[in-house]
């Protein structure tokens, strides 16, 4: 786990003191560490060692909890149809080999890459009634190794109205039996569900434990703090980042392009080049600088506001000053959300080449208009 003192802090007290609530809401950003978080606390409460309320990482408990095995912790997430099943009775015990091999890449994993694990990005995912009903039924038998018994819900907010089954079990489990919600729109969650749990918060990471992440990987220091500042606390975009092998200047290449709009009217092959060249990057190469350039946009317009620190390095800083010329309020919202639409266009699989194409035209045409001065 990364080091954050504060949560682990947190979670050791209640488990050296016997305080642990049976049934917790986990709510965050999963790049936050959200499961990750979960998982630790319950990895805890099934360790035969535990010392000053934290897992012993070597029992016998620690090491099957540690790859998913452990017979008494237990797992539910949003599922679609598997092969020749009946969705109605399609659980997540036929996706157990896909979910235990998603932990063991990441803990940090959100909603749209489990949707791709399981070829479900076109599909509806959800935690029917048969799963509901297997959640009752294995937290009602005795435990396997005569400890704790846990049920880990993964994304709690697709158990829908067929989460009102649980209502009985949240409120009067079994002895020594918890269930660990984990979710990130608590909006989304059943009003009865939400007054049943106590709610643990999970903050963003810290820029220096994102930045002692980075320490185990050999990148170049403007990389790193590159990285740190468009992960903004959520370390799945890290280690997107830190395994995407088409890695470039994401700053130049904003720049550049930048560059080239302003002067398609003059040197328009200049912006088909840099088109065809961006058009051959991965998938996460495009979407890392779309969502870079709406990050430098946030910042660039707080420097047009306040006279906050920016996220932004000293060279991006540079850079900002510069487009102040000619990039006023109006526009960088403008801009924002051109990029918006072109981010959401390609999400969409619509045709890479024209999409940029086109939003460089909007981007020339914006660019030419007369600044205001602020």
């Amino acid at each position: 786990m990364i080091d954050r003192p504060e949560v682990l802090l947190r979670l050791s007290q209640l488990v050296k003191t016997g305080r642990v609530p049976h049934a917790l809401l986990f709510l965050g950003n999963m790049g936050w560490g959200t499961l990750d978080i979960a998982l630790e606390l319950a990895e805890s409460l099934l360790c035969q060692n535990p010392q000053n309320g934290e897992k012993c990482t070597t029992c016998n408990a620690c090491l099957k909890s540690k790859r998913q095995l452990h017979p008494d912790l237990h797992f539910a997430f949003p599922v679609i149809k598997k092969d020749n099943k009946k969705r109605e009775d399609t659980t997540s015990k036929d996706f157990l080999v896909e979910w235990r091999e998603m932990l063991d890449t990441s803990r940090y994993f959100n909603r749209k890459e489990w949707a791709e694990k399981i070829n479900a990005e076109n599909k509806q995912l959800n935690i029917n009634t048969t799963e509901c009903n297997e959640i009752i039924k294995k937290l009602g038998l005795k435990s396997f190794e005569g400890s704790n018994k846990i049920m880990i819900i993964y994304l709690a907010e697709y158990l829908g109205k067929e989460g009102n089954r649980l209502l009985k079990l949240i409120e009067e489990p079994p002895d020594d039996t918890f269930v660990f919600l984990v979710a990130e729109s608590q909006e989304m969650i059943l009003n009865t569900i939400l007054s049943r749990c106590q709610l643990f918060p999970v903050p963003p990471l810290s820029d220096d434990a994102i930045q002692q992440y980075l320490q185990n990987f050999d990148l170049a220091d403007t990389r790193k703090e590159e990285i740190v500042f468009l992960s903004n606390g959520n370390l799945r975009t890290a280690q997107n980042l830190v395994n995407d092998q088409n890695g470039f200047d994401l700053s130049d290449h904003l720049l550049t392009w930048l560059r080239v709009n302003y002067l398609f009217d003059k040197k328009p092959a200049d912006v088909f080049s840099w088109v065809d060249g961006f058009a051959k990057l991965g998938k996460t190469s495009q979407n890392s600088f779309l969502e870079y350039f709406l990050h430098f946009l946030r910042e660039y317009q707080l420097s047009l506001l306040t006279d906050m620190p920016l996220r932004l390095s000293i060279s991006e800083q540079e850079s900002a000053q510069k487009m102040k010329k000619i990039i006023d309020l109006h526009k960088v919202e403008k801009l924002s959300e051109i990029i918006n639409n072109l981010h959401y266009n390609l999400s969409r699989n619509a045709n890479t080449k024209i999409e940029l194409a086109y939003t460089s035209m909007a981007i020339c045409n914006l660019l030419h208009k007369k600044a205001v001065s602020i």
